[in-house]
């Protein structure tokens, strides 16, 4: 499964999934892609023994961005990134929104115009969140987050965040939560049950783009700082299953955390407690899911026309029970959605405009795409 990026004007990007095999070499520093097995991503240029963070990927792929902590530096924690100038890729370097004091914990918003971001003035200084936004001309100056995004952060495709945040009652008071956020702002703020939140220390949650799983760091079964990344399904209905160790599944054998999905959806990257950051396929993955899941990848979809008018008409190659979907506008917020009882949704009531189309199934996405009404 591939994943292409279409750009529009003033609207930014959506990744949309299609079904091919052509390769783009260029992608993740030209590197040969893993199997299976955890291998060094960027060795000598993103992994150094530095790394203390998580590796994120611009939807397009052409930005990496990660954290380095070098207390032999006069500022010790920093962001650090790499692009690809459509020949070749730039040497490592600050981007300019990360020239001054610390910064550190990038994370993309699900358009991937926005990076959310921690900064200090200095190690004496508290750590606030600030954003940048996409322009023509690169990234912006860093503006203050006044809603407080949280860090250690990730997105579905559809707008759910996941979070770490202060907890009572479990170990080190950090939980894991999730919420919807929408216009910059986050809603339904809830705590994932205690087969995620146990009694051990659990930190650094990744949830998959399409929801159908968690990724956090845990140091389950013990309370010292030994941290292993797990896999929780998601079962839908709000429920998640237990906590599966994924390191004898991609043959690593030391510690980890931040774990991250390359938005391409291929590839599984994870920070070791070296200060390397890894790779492997993300096919590490299939025998870990519930078949359901297998099944809903299995789904294929058509929507037409596009642009559309009064009514959206779908075609899918095998019909789920329960199918919902939900029109979104461009900020995520929804304008309408419904059980999907056949194959067309009347869309009458909606202005001329650009939205999101996601269709579901017990909570999980089976498909999302962009129209024009």
């Amino acid at each position: 499964m591939k994943y292409f990026l279409l750009k529009f004007a003033t609207f930014g990007l959506l990744v949309l999934a299609l079904n091919t095999n052509a390769q783009e070499s260029w992608k993740y520093l030209g590197q040969e892609h893993p199997g299976k097995t955890a291998s060094v991503f960027g060795q000598n240029t993103v992994s150094n023994g530095k790394v203390h963070g998580r590796l994120v990927v611009s939807p397009d792929g052409t930005e990496i961005f990660w954290t380095v902590v070098d207390f032999s530096e006069s500022f010790p924690v920093q962001i650090k990134y790499v692009t690809y100038n459509g020949v070749s890729w730039a040497e490592v370097s600050n981007p300019a929104f990360a020239q001054q004091g610390l910064n550190q914990h990038p994370v993309f918003s699900p358009d991937g115009n926005r990076i959310y971001f921690q900064f200090a003035e200095n190690l004496a200084s508290d750590w606030q969140m600030y954003y940048v936004e996409k322009t023509n001309d690169g990234w912006s100056d860093k503006i203050t987050d006044t809603q407080n995004f949280p860090s250690h952060a990730s997105f579905t495709n559809t707008g759910k965040v996941v979070y770490k945040s202060e907890m009572e009652n479990v170990h080190k008071n950090i939980g894991i939560y999730s919420a919807e956020y929408s216009n910059g702002t986050m809603s339904n703020e809830s705590a994932f049950g205690s087969n995620i939140n146990s009694e051990y220390w659990d930190y650094t949650p990744y949830i998959a783009p399409d929801g159908s799983y968690l990724l956090f760091a845990s140091t389950r079964p013990t309370i010292n700082e030994e941290f292993y990344i797990y896999l929780s399904k998601n079962n839908g209905e709000g429920t998640w299953g237990t906590p599966e160790k994924i390191h004898n599944t991609v043959d690593f054998a030391g510690n980890a955390r931040f774990p991250s999905i390359s938005p391409d959806g291929n590839f599984l990257f994870f920070c070791g407690d070296d200060g390397n950051v890894y790779w492997s396929a993300i096919t590490v993955f299939d025998a870990l899911l519930p078949s359901s899941i297998a099944e809903i990848n299995k789904v294929e979809f058509q929507v037409f026309p596009n642009p559309v008018h009064e009514y959206i008409h779908l075609k899918f190659s095998q019909r789920k029970t329960e199918m919902r979907f939900r029109l979104s506008d461009l900020n995520g917020r929804a304008v309408l959605s419904g059980d999907l009882k056949d194959n067309i949704i009347d869309i009458s009531s909606l202005k001329s405009g650009k939205y999101i189309l996601s269709i579901t199934s017990d909570g999980l996405n089976l498909f999302q795409q962009l129209l024009v009404l």
